[in-house]
């Protein structure tokens, strides 16, 4: 079947609504005396008799109620950026079915960025809040109210359709801005006014320093809602009239007021995880929706929203090039779709998590832009009061006009190895390692860190550890470490990047083919044994003679290098020497050798002594022969380490005999046994008798 496009992109934006408050005053406890209702409900279908009523202080709110952490056990509430998650519509015997939803929930935002930048300063509780009946009020979609609406008027019923409601602990309920059924708030889902203010104060008595609290409602329809105490200056509106006609419409309305909360509901839908991503990034990052969610939430407080046209003063200037659409993706649209919004711009379009969600199964995956990365990090860093590193890919850092170094391609690619989700990539030009480290910057408590002092390490794609920043074509990571100061604390981050070859007019000169390795000499092929650690030095050699830079491999040594035995020295090549395999060589540390002390002859024999030499010696190796050169009729004879003397026998009367000796040690070289062998002694002389 073919598909409609633009219904599918439809079909995949968030058109769950921040809902605003008018203040950022912290919120004081509050308790409904008997027979007090919810004023909000006053002006919507739901009723005032649905609202909350309750008796005492300690009923609403419960001294009893089940708290337990799911994230950041170890860390103290007042050192963290703590969630409280409760639960709306799930019954006593739903606690375990809640308890997966929340732990799901945050495992799911501790893997998302920029999220999970700050997994290790995050804490997470759940407070099991019971509700007397299973679900979410109004949980109707707005086609079938619309069906039953047409359906009850023909019979002349003034098409009322009765109202689902739930008793619930929070009353939450979707469509909850309109009288009727409105589909511009059908996936809309909050609780009542009252509600809010419950969270808010059961929030004081169990987590008081908390930053964020999430309320999970047990319905399987799309939607969500975020309030922020930042966000502001508009109140929430409820329309008090209605109207007898085909399509049930908005019409006059009212302003209430609802205290400043950070505040973000979800439902269980598969995509729920995504709604409560975008809503916790209204409140925790500060940040607008990039859909046009009505000219009510328009504002100037969000970092990715705003009215200013020119670009050189737009909010966003370090990530543009005033031009074109960056390879940051980064951008100054105007409009939003809407006639209304044509003087407000944002940053993105189409793939940005503020604009639109990734649902299931869809094939597409949406990232949060670049803008609103830095927004959310900001409030975060404030938020938890932490010092963190960062890459930040400003345009003015990574496009400078006298290096080019733009990206080949213009795009950014998908890297798991990035913390920030994309791999940068440099042209091939000397300034690239500069550019590169000028992106990174430290936050102190939201406030950008003046100079700090960063130290940087370089790896190869082989993970080698590299002398420099490297300048050549190739895939690197870059390790870049924040000491810390004062209050501030030390940080690290690591970031994946590829210098790619220029592909601009104004090329380098090329660069000759590197001629391969082929030769490996070692300044020693063997020692005597002195007690220390012996380390021969290389000189690698290429096919046309010359030598290759030692930064252009690594040498490592065998295990030891210090006892009388075989050792093998490997060279494994890296950078632009990379591709080709390794080498290696061995070399001996050998015993002391020994001296012989004095020959006798006698009959048709001779006896040799020598000077004891048991160090690192499993024996002694004899050689004697009637030629000096010994390179012919020569004969061997080997002799326990405990021994200085040895009679040779059976040999020719009146001959003259030459005669040296050795030490050597048994040791293991690959699993076999091997000699190793000391210099030979001075050659001395004996004739028989």
């Amino acid at each position: 079947m073919r598909r409609n496009n633009n219904f599918f992109k439809a079909f995949l934006l968030s058109v769950c609504f921040m809902i605003t408050a008018f203040g950022l005053n912290a919120l004081t406890a509050h308790a409904y005396s008997e027979g007090e209702t919810d004023d909000c409900y006053k002006a919507t279908g739901i009723g005032a008799q649905e609202g909350l009523k309750y008796t005492s202080d300690e009923d609403w709110v419960p001294k009893n109620l089940e708290k337990k952490a799911i994230q950041g056990e170890n860390l103290s509430d007042d050192k963290s950026i703590l969630y409280l998650i409760m639960a709306d519509g799930f019954t006593a015997d739903e606690k375990d079915a809640f308890e997966k939803e929340a732990s799901d929930m945050m495992n799911y935002l501790m893997k998302l960025v920029p999220y999970s930048e700050f997994k290790n300063l995050t804490k997470a509780y759940t407070v099991f809040t019971p509700s007397n009946e299973s679900g979410a009020s109004r949980d109707l979609s707005y086609a079938d109210y619309m069906a039953q609406y047409k359906a009850e008027k023909e019979k002349g019923e003034q098409g009322n359709v009765e109202i689902d409601t739930k008793d619930t602990f929070f009353k939450c309920a979707f469509n909850q801005l309109s009288a009727y059924y409105n589909y511009d708030y059908e996936r809309l889902i909050e609780p009542s006014c009252a509600g809010m203010q419950r969270a808010a104060d059961i929030a004081k008595e169990y987590a008081p320093s908390y930053n964020q609290i999430i309320i999970i409602s047990n319905s399987e329809r799309y939607g969500g809602s975020g309030l922020s105490e930042q966000w502001g200056p508009y109140r929430p509106y409820y329309p008090t009239t209605t109207q007898s006609s085909d399509t049930p419409a908005k019409d006059e309305t009212y302003f209430q007021e609802v205290k400043g909360i950070n505040l973000a509901v979800a439902s269980i839908n598969s995509a729920s995880k995504e709604v409560a991503a975008h809503e916790i990034a209204h409140a925790l990052g500060n940040l607008a929706d990039e859909y046009w969610p009505g000219e009510v939430f328009a504002t100037e407080n969000c970092p990715n929203m705003t009215q200013t046209s020119d670009a050189s003063q737009v909010k966003w200037k370090d990530f543009l090039t005033y031009s074109e659409r960056t390879k940051n993706g980064v951008f100054q649209y105007e409009g939003y779709g809407d006639a209304a919004a044509n003087s407000w711009y944002r940053p993105s379009k189409g793939s940005c998590k503020m604009e639109a969600l990734s649902y299931p199964n869809s094939g597409i995956f949406y990232e949060f832009c670049e803008v609103c990365r830095e927004g959310f990090r900001e409030n975060m860093s404030k938020a938890s009061n932490s010092t963190s590193i960062y890459w930040q890919d400003y345009c003015k850092n990574s496009t400078p006009s006298t290096a080019k170094t733009i990206a080949a391609d213009g795009t950014l690619e998908y890297s798991t190895l990035d913390q920030s989700g994309y791999t940068t990539e440099f042209a091939y030009t000397g300034n690239a390692p500069k550019d590169l480290e000028s992106s990174f910057i430290v936050r102190h408590a939201g406030t950008v860190v003046d100079n700090p002092k960063i130290t940087f390490t370089y790896y190869d794609s082989k993970k080698n550890k590299l002398d420099k920043a490297p300048s050549a074509s190739g895939t690197y990571t870059v390790t870049a470490a924040f000491a810390g100061s004062g209050d501030m604390n030390s940080c690290t981050v690591t970031k994946a990047y590829t210098i790619l070859k220029d592909t601009n007019q104004q090329k380098p000169p090329q660069q000759p083919e590197i001629a391969a390795p082929k030769t490996m000499t070692l300044s020693a092929s063997a020692y005597t044994y002195n007690g220390k650690v012996r380390k021969p030095s290389v000189t690698i050699k290429d096919t046309n003679g010359k030598a290759v830079g030692a930064s252009n491999y690594t040498v490592s040594y065998s295990k030891g290098c210090k006892n009388v035995g075989r050792y093998t020295v490997t060279v494994t090549f890296k950078g632009d020497y990379s591709k080709y395999k390794s080498m290696s060589k061995t070399f001996d540390i050998k015993p002391k050798t020994t001296s012989i002390s004095k020959l006798k002859a006698s009959k048709k024999a001779f006896t040799v002594k020598w000077k004891k030499q048991t160090t690192q010696t499993t024996g002694y190796h004899i050689q004697y022969s009637k030629d000096k050169k010994f390179k012919n009729g020569v004969k061997a004879a080997n002799v326990k380490s405990s021994k200085t003397l040895k009679k040779i026998s059976k040999l020719k009367s009146k001959k003259t005999y030459y005669v040296r000796i050795r030490t050597y040690k048994t040791v293991k070289v690959n699993g076999k046994s091997v000699k190793v062998y000391s210099n030979w002694s001075k050659i001395k002389k004996v004739k028989t008798k």
